[in-house]
């Protein structure tokens, strides 16, 4: 478990995974939330001004948040 300054993470890793690999892994995921916090941040800040309904996915890049919300749907559904 890593804790950050919001919360914390859980990592999962096979038995005998290298530990300098691991390290790797975990110093480039704080590299992107860094590089991403003030990029959600300012979507956050949009969200909250009130000024769009409703929020949209870029088809392209987004594909897999806007399966995953299909699948959530349809569990919702019944």
């Amino acid at each position: 478990m890593v804790a950050s300054g919001s919360g914390t993470r859980d990592y999962f890793f096979a038995p005998g995974v290298d530990q300098t690999w691991i390290d790797e892994l975990l110093a480039f995921d704080d590299q992107v939330g860094q590089e991403d916090r003030s990029l959600v941040e300012g979507v956050q800040r949009g969200v909250r001004s009130g000024i769009l309904g409703e929020g949209r996915l870029l088809s392209e890049s987004e594909q897999l948040v806007a399966h995953f919300q299909r699948l959530c749907a349809e569990a919702l559904d019944g």
